[in-house]
């Protein structure tokens, strides 16, 4: 597992600003710290985007209309076009997006079995509060 770290020693970290995030990925990706970091953040992000359009799905089940279904359900759709959009960034950059995601599993499955709602309202303010 990887784990993104902040030198103990300070002065083995750069003085001066890199400016490597203003170049393009090509050059960027060269700095073994930087692409690792990036591949983290969108393994993160995807992750968080696929449990959320799980988690709305889930949701739908327990909206009280047919229109609220569809609105959660449509919701969902969302999530899910996102996790897909930062699947094919994870791919593009040439990392695999499983590995990427993997690290962050447990801790954002963790926190939903922790905040899972036990009702219709408490999952429309999970999803507002937890996806704004």
């Amino acid at each position: 597992m990887r784990f993104m770290t902040t030198p103990d020693n300070t002065s083995d970290a750069p003085a001066e600003p890199t400016g490597v995030a203003a170049q393009d990925w090509a050059t960027a990706s060269t700095e073994p710290q930087y692409r690792a970091a990036v591949v983290d953040l969108l393994g993160a992000l995807a992750y968080g985007e696929l449990a959320a359009f799980e988690r709305l799905a889930e949701d739908a089940k327990l909206a009280p209309t047919l229109a609220d279904k569809a609105e959660l359900a449509k919701m969902a759709s969302a999530e899910f076009h996102h996790y897909e959009k930062l699947r094919d960034r994870l791919t593009e950059i040439g990392a695999e997006p499983t590995q990427a995601m993997e690290p962050f599993v447990a801790a954002l499955d963790g926190f939903h079995r922790q905040t899972a709602p036990s009702d219709w309202l408490e999952g429309l303010v999970k999803a507002y509060v937890g996806d704004s």
